[in-house]
């Protein structure tokens, strides 16, 4: 028969421990945002209000940060434009964003995606000259090679020669679809993440992204169509109870 007293006892060490664990990941956060955010944390809300962590992994969003899916159309017959994206915290949370990565993807005038190859001339366009502006939620913009923040196109498509006597006329095409993952996003880890993150966002700021350095320029291999760019980010959310 179960000892009531030991029974007892064995919940207070859970819950001792679970809240250890609870305020070293909390803290943890909160490093990385006075890290990041300096005098605009904060802190006094976040100590009050927060009663989770959660690891998300999101794309671009609207205002108010959700997350949405609207084509970032970053050529247009054939001519590489600028596109603006940004990512926002809703108003039940802080969010760091810690890492991000942008891929290539086709378009067609129907709106098919990824009907074509994104040619490889493409991709070296992006290396070459593409460029990420960064405004930071308070203002502190930078501009990286956008690169760095790629992971190339959707497809990778192998092609098999036309075989003999007829059996295949014609070359034949296959496509390896891929998302990004984790480790490509966050190459370093979560740990190095936290305190090298893109942005740490209060309550309802945003930060703004822009990719530049091609406007005006023709794609390579005389590619006539267009062009959008996925975002894929991984952030962490620390949300408020009861907001």
């Amino acid at each position: 028969m179960t000892n009531p007293a030991q029974t007892a006892a064995g919940q207070r060490a859970i819950s001792a421990s679970a809240a250890q664990f609870m305020g070293m990941s909390f803290r943890a956060i909160a490093d990385a945002f006075k890290a990041t955010a300096g005098p605009s944390f904060q802190d006094a809300m976040f100590v009050s209000h927060v009663g989770n962590v959660q690891l998300n992994r999101v794309g671009q969003t609207n205002e108010a940060g959700d997350m949405n899916n609207t084509i970032l159309r970053v050529c247009t017959a054939g001519v590489w434009n600028n596109v603006a994206f940004q990512i926002a915290a809703p108003s039940d949370r802080f969010r760091v964003i810690l890492g991000l990565k942008l891929t290539l993807y086709s378009l067609a005038d129907s709106g098919a995606i990824g009907g074509v190859d994104v040619p490889a001339g493409i991709a070296a366009q992006a290396i070459a000259q593409g460029l990420l502006r960064l405004d930071r939620s308070r203002g502190r913009s930078v501009t990286s090679r956008a690169w760095q923040f790629m992971t190339g196109a959707d497809n990778r498509r192998f092609r098999q020669a036309a075989l003999a006597a007829g059996a295949q006329a014609q070359a034949t095409t296959a496509a390896q679809p891929r998302i990004p993952s984790e480790q490509e996003i966050l190459p370093w880890g979560l740990q190095t993440a936290l305190w090298t993150s893109i942005d740490a966002l209060n309550p309802k700021d945003r930060s703004q992204f822009t990719f530049e350095g091609l406007n005006g320029v023709a794609a390579a291999e005389s590619y006539d169509g267009d062009l959008g760019l996925g975002v894929d980010a991984i952030v962490f959310d620390a949300v408020m109870s009861g907001q």
